[in-house]
């Protein structure tokens, strides 16, 4: 997979990471505060083999929805090739999303993978709710 069309991947260094976001489980019922900023469901994955696995096991769900995606971790291309292939088109950006990760940490909600849903709540279960 040639990446010489100057898109995000083309221009990754890796290893790509953000600080503050680990593979985990989601505690509780978090949701994000004044999320009318995001117009579609957004999930950040890692290519740890959680986030994969979740990735394969939701990716049909994640399309329904709309969905596009963070790739906030990966320690090198065969990592981000592994990452798409399982993603299997669905959108995947690489990015160090530094941001995003402070505030989840706010939230207590710093784990990979997960699902913003555009109405603010925060989960791992894609086929769940509205």
């Amino acid at each position: 997979m040639a990446h010489e069309d100057g898109s995000a991947w083309s221009q990754v260094q890796y290893p790509l990471r953000t600080p503050g976001l680990r593979p985990g489980t989601l505690r509780g019922h978090p949701v994000w505060p004044d999320a009318q900023w995001l117009t579609q469901p957004m999930f950040l994955v890692g290519a740890d083999a959680a986030s994969r696995r979740w990735l394969r096991r939701h990716r049909s769900s994640l399309m329904q929805m709309g969905a596009t995606g963070l790739l906030v971790d990966a320690r090198s291309e065969g990592d981000q090739h592994a990452v798409q292939h399982d993603a299997g088109g669905l959108t995947v950006t690489p990015v160090a999303a530094t941001w995003l990760a402070t505030r989840l940490q706010q939230l207590g909600s710093a784990v990979l993978p997960l699902l913003i849903r555009p109405d603010g709540v925060l989960t791992q279960q894609p086929e769940l709710g509205p």
